[in-house]
C-alpha cells in the first residue's frame, strides 16, 4: 500500500490539495471503494488497461471469461507469467472494490455502476483517467461517460 500512495503515485497531489474533502469522501464505502481504486489504476497503469478491458468488454456483454481477458491484456503487454500474476492481483481488487464479480470459475459480470456521493470523488476519478490519457482533451468533460473507465460510476 506504501507505493500506492507514495510521492511516485501522479494523483498524490490531488488528494494531498484536498486533504480535508477527501478524508470525509472516504467514510462513504462507496466512494472509498472508487477512490482506493483510482489510487491503484494511477500509480499502475496496467492496472487502469485492465479496467478499461473490462468495460469496454461489459458494453458488449454481461459477462467476460479469463481467456478473453488474457488475450486483450496480452495484446497491448505481451502475454507472459508476470501480466498473467499482475491480473491475478488487479482482479480481486476490482471485486473487493465492488465493480465486478466472479460469476463462475474465471468469468467475470459487472456489478452495478457505483453511485459517486461526494465531489471530490468525481474529481479523482476523472484525474485518474486523464493522468492515464494524457493526450484525452480535459476541456470536454461532457464525453466522459463513453470512455469505457467511467462505465463503472455513476454521479
Amino acid at each position: 500500500i506504501k507505493s500506492v500512495v507514495s510521492k511516485n503515485n501522479p494523483l498524490m497531489f490531488l488528494l494531498h490539495d484536498n486533504k480535508e474533502e477527501t478524508l470525509f469522501a472516504l467514510e462513504s464505502k462507496t466512494d472509498k471503494n472508487l477512490i482506493l481504486t483510482a489510487l491503484i489504476c494511477s500509480r499502475y497503469p496496467f492496472c487502469y488497461d485492465l479496467l478499461v478491458i473490462f468495460g469496454k468488454q461489459f458494453r458488449l456483454q454481461d459477462e467476460v471469461n479469463k481467456a478473453l481477458l488474457s488475450k486483450l491484456i496480452g495484446s497491448k503487454y505481451g502475454f507472459n507469467r508476470s501480466c498473467e500474476n499482475s491480473t491475478y492481483c488487479a482482479i480481486p481488487q476490482f471485486s473487493e472494490a465492488e465493480l465486478i464479480m466472479r460469476s463462475k470459475v474465471a468469468t467475470y459480470a459487472m456489478l452495478e455502476p457505483q453511485k459517486i456521493q461526494h465531489e471530490i470523488t468525481w474529481e479523482i476519478w476523472k484525474e485518474c483517467f486523464f493522468i492515464n490519457e494524457p493526450l484525452y482533451n480535459r476541456e470536454e468533460t461532457e464525453n466522459l461517460s463513453f470512455e469505457p473507465f467511467f462505465r463503472f460510476v455513476v454521479r
